[in-house]
């Protein structure tokens, strides 16, 4: 399906709906953009690099996860 959007005198351009929908995005959700061949471009989601090593290391930090660990560092 082929849809067209108008480029606002700012530069600014609303996404439509159903590209939303395509790329699952939420608010506050990263794009990015590839400029390819033919005037091609190539839009997608993206995660974070902080979310993604946030991700990678919480289940390494459970061991100071009790509430006697909240209470002996709590005023740090």
């Amino acid at each position: 399906m082929n849809q067209t959007i108008r480029i606002e005198n700012n530069g600014h351009i609303t996404l439509p709906k159903t590209v939303c929908e395509a790329l699952h995005t939420q608010d506050g959700d990263l794009l990015a953009w590839q400029i390819g061949d033919n005037d091609s471009v190539t839009l997608r989601r993206v995660t974070p690099p902080v979310d993604s090593y946030t991700a990678a290391v919480s289940a390494t930090l459970t061991e100071w996860d009790s509430e006697e660990d909240d209470e002996a560092y709590c005023d740090l």
